[in-house]
């Protein structure tokens, strides 16, 4: 877990862990002894092999696509509301939203390293996620109802144009990094909205954009939680 928060691939982690095996098989039949290895501090030992964090590989990697993915979730589906404006409380939105993300990486980190397997860790990261998840319900009402200042309001063309770009990008850089269902399920959330808005002009589909938005990131954290259990489980067998 040491070397995966610090942006090691799965297959350079494989190869130092049949390393550390090899040398403890060897020297279990040589009769010498490992303490050397098993009582130094697990971050110590692992400064011997990524003494670097690498913030562009490995988990950070996944993090930062699953952080484009959840923001444009977020933001590009408003974009095609008629109704669609930057407030103050719609940036304070986006920064708790990165900040909460980046938090969500420490302690996923915690919980993983300080219980792994057990209860706790599965216990402590759901209700975790859904604080987070009703505190991201809380912004969208303050969004709505307490926008604090309204910092800018655009027409509906231009708004409509600028939700077409950033989902035109967003679906581009999917596919680059080769994560085709993130692409899917932002073309699912907006094409009701674009669909109605390029016909008619009107707000069409909100309500069924923010039900879908909501089943969407319940489904994928219950996704993401099962698949974890079970790639953890196989790796541990």
């Amino acid at each position: 877990m040491e070397l995966i928060f610090r942006g090691r691939e799965e297959n350079e982690i494989n190869e130092i862990d049949e390393e550390l095996r090899d040398h403890f098989t060897t020297a279990e039949a040589n009769g010498e002894s490992v303490d050397d290895i098993i009582q130094q501090p697990v971050k110590s030992y692992a400064d011997n092999f990524a003494k670097e964090m690498h913030l562009s590989r490995g988990i950070y990697k996944f993090a930062f696509s699953l952080l484009i993915f959840l923001l444009a979730l977020s933001i590009i589906p408003e974009m095609f509301d008629a109704n669609f404006q930057i407030s103050l409380m719609f940036l304070f939105k986006i920064g708790f939203f990165i900040i909460s993300f980046i938090v969500s990486l420490y302690v996923l980190k915690y919980l993983l390293m300080h219980y792994l397997d057990s209860k706790g860790a599965y216990i402590g990261s759901a209700l975790w996620f859904m604080f987070l998840f009703l505190c991201y319900l809380g912004m969208n009402y303050l969004v709505k109802h307490h926008p604090l200042a309204l910092l800018w309001q655009p027409t509906t063309r231009t708004s409509i144009i600028l939700g077409l770009i950033c989902w035109v990008t967003c679906t581009i850089y999917f596919l680059v990094v080769k994560h085709k269902l993130s692409a899917i399920a932002l073309a699912i959330i907006c094409a009701p909205s674009i669909i109605g808005m390029l016909a008619t002009g009107k707000n069409y589909g909100s309500h069924y954009t923010m039900i879908s938005l909501i089943l969407i990131l319940i489904g994928w954290f219950l996704f993401s939680a099962i698949s974890g259990w079970i790639t953890f489980r196989k790796r541990k067998e």
